[in-house]
């Protein structure tokens, strides 16, 4: 039952997962094998050579033969044993957009903040939008990911850096940053240093009040920040 109950929660984890990616086909696979095809037949089958006991066996063994044949299904898929992330992944396909809707980077001095600033005008810039726009998005990303570079305090001794993306379909344009600093929410900081006249609060407060929509996770100890802008 223990080891059962280990095996059940890292399945429940990958299909949560696959859910928030939207793999409803894989989810709905895994479902039905690890809720009635599998358990069924592994309880009879035990049951038939070692009665009670086979059945409460069943248990762990139903989970351990539902992960026996998810890893024959990614090495046949991956053609090999899988070896890096995109291969147990399962994403389904055109997620996250094209190569040519997302930029990437990592951000570690203030010069490569400057860079990426311009390179966000200039994608923006080839998916037809307004100046405006064009001008918000490079702000954000100039004054944002400059914050962290600025004033991020590294949890270890990797040292600081910043990850940067840029996502545009056609209904939004997305900007995420992603750092291993010590804990730090904009939108909290905002809320409570929204009244003081503070230079150093100037291009947070300004981020707050353009953006369309702001969302802060940690995680991981991670500080996870995405700011949309409508196109």
């Amino acid at each position: 039952m223990a080891v059962g109950l280990v095996l059940d929660g890292i399945s429940e984890v990958y299909q949560d997962y696959l859910q928030g990616v939207q793999n409803r086909k894989m989810v709905n696979i895994l479902c039905f094998a690890e809720r009635f095809f599998i358990p069924v037949g592994t309880a009879f089958l035990l049951g038939m050579a070692f009665g009670t006991k086979g059945i409460m066996a069943s248990v762990a063994v139903g989970k351990a033969v539902l992960f026996l044949i998810m890893f024959v299904f990614l090495c046949i898929r991956s053609k090999g044993i899988p070896k890096k992330a995109d291969d147990v992944m399962l994403l389904p396909d055109g997620f996250g957009g094209s190569e040519e809707d997302n930029i990437t980077a990592a951000i570690r001095t203030m010069d490569d903040v400057v860079r990426e600033s311009e390179r966000a005008a200039q994608f923006c810039s080839r998916h037809n939008m307004d100046k405006r726009r064009i001008n918000l998005m490079s702000l954000f990303v100039e004054e944002m990911a400059g914050n962290i570079v600025k004033h991020g305090k590294p949890r270890n001794r990797s040292g600081l850096y910043v990850d940067y993306r840029l996502y545009a379909n056609q209904e939004k344009i997305c900007l995420t940053l992603r750092d291993y600093c010590e804990e730090f929410d904009p939108m909290k900081y905002y809320e409570i240093s929204s009244m003081e006249e503070n230079e150093n609060t100037i291009g947070i407060r300004m981020v707050m009040k353009l953006a369309k929509d702001i969302r802060y996770i940690n995680t991981f100890n991670s500080n996870c920040l995405f700011i949309n802008l409508e196109v």
